[in-house]
């Protein structure tokens, strides 16, 4: 066999082979188009009719709304409720502050009569302060409770162990043997129950008290009052809210 002869034969065993990749290279490119195909169509089966879709939605449109909307209100619901709570916590704080201030603390109260003038006018506000009845010296007013319940407002001048004394001729107050001379009185000290016998020594716990209008007052020159014992007094005006 010359070298002419085994050309010819290399040359058609490579046109065989390929012949043969292309046959096998088309065969799969049919089965990827047949693949393709038919995964396309499985899609196109499974997506749904636009018209269905629509239907589906209205139909279900009203239930997704209710859902929504209970779901809000009960978001506010329970949202009002925290908030409830924690305001009425908070008025409880402020209520149970406020009686503790108003029963231990402080008070207010309305001048009535002209026992004070001028220094306090029917229709004032007092506020007093309850643990200043500890703490009281001579100027001090104080609020205290008559035997018969009734609250009064007056001025000490006096306290245990002070000797009070009162001219039955010329009036005056003194106190321990010296005239005392009161700022923002304006009328004159005098005897006004003659059954009172003067000089008076202030007992223990005790203090003398008179009011700033001292022709017009019933205080301690009187027997019905007397001398005010600390456990009747009910504090020490510490501010005056004029006309208020």
């Amino acid at each position: 066999m010359n070298n002419n002869e085994l050309n010819v034969f290399e040359i058609l065993k490579q046109t065989d082979s390929q012949t043969e990749k292309r046959k096998t290279g088309n065969k799969n490119e049919e089965r990827d188009s047949e693949s393709e195909f038919w995964k396309k169509s499985g899609q196109e089966q499974n997506a749904p009719d636009p018209f269905f879709q629509e239907a589906l939605q209205q139909a279900i449109a009203p239930q997704a709304e209710e859902l929504q909307k209970r779901k809000i209100k009960g978001t506010l619901a329970k949202a009002l409720k925290k908030w409830k709570k924690a305001w009425i916590g908070e008025v409880a704080i402020i209520v149970a502050v406020f009686l503790f201030f108003a029963i231990f603390v402080v008070n207010i109260s309305q001048v009535s009569g002209s026992s004070m003038t001028p220094n306090f006018y029917p229709g004032d506000r007092v506020l007093i302060l309850r643990p200043g009845k500890w703490n009281i010296e001579r100027g001090d007013v104080i609020v205290f409770k008559t035997e018969d319940g009734e609250k009064l407002m007056k001025r000490v001048v006096a306290q245990e162990g002070d000797t009070v004394d009162i001219s039955s001729t010329k009036g005056g107050l003194y106190v321990n043997g010296k005239e005392v001379k009161e700022e923002g009185i304006y009328t004159t000290t005098s005897v006004t129950d003659r059954e009172v016998t003067y000089p008076v020594t202030v007992e223990e716990n005790c203090c003398f008290v008179l009011g700033d209008n001292r022709t017009e007052s019933k205080d301690s020159r009187n027997r019905e009052i007397g001398q005010i014992e600390k456990k009747d007094i009910i504090g020490k005006v510490i501010f005056n809210f004029r006309g208020v």
